[in-house]
């Protein structure tokens, strides 16, 4: 059986976009929507970039720069331990 869909109204530099989602992921669209929003305003009043195209690929730079930096944050942090200690406990039963 297929969710529910739904249309939802997000605006992102005063511009309205429908989008269909399922009812469940209404929040989480929302949410990721008004983040969008926050970051492309904050790149325009930073005023070193004019156009919305252009606002929107800096944008997407700066986010994907944060993801991959929190993420190798997070592998060489907590999973970098648990593998370390998983690979000295593989040398110590091989010995």
């Amino acid at each position: 059986m297929m969710e529910k869909q739904e249309t939802v109204v997000i605006k992102i530099l005063g511009t309205e976009y429908r989008i269909a989602c399922a009812t469940t992921e209404r929040e989480s669209l929302e949410n990721a929507a008004h983040y969008l929003d926050t970051q492309m305003q904050a790149v325009r009043q930073a005023g070193r970039v004019a156009g919305l195209e252009k606002i929107a690929v800096m944008t997407a730079l700066n986010m994907a720069h944060d993801l991959l930096s929190s993420q190798k944050d997070f592998f060489s942090g907590q999973v970098g331990e648990r593998l370390q200690d998983l690979n000295h406990r593989l040398d110590e039963a091989l010995k």
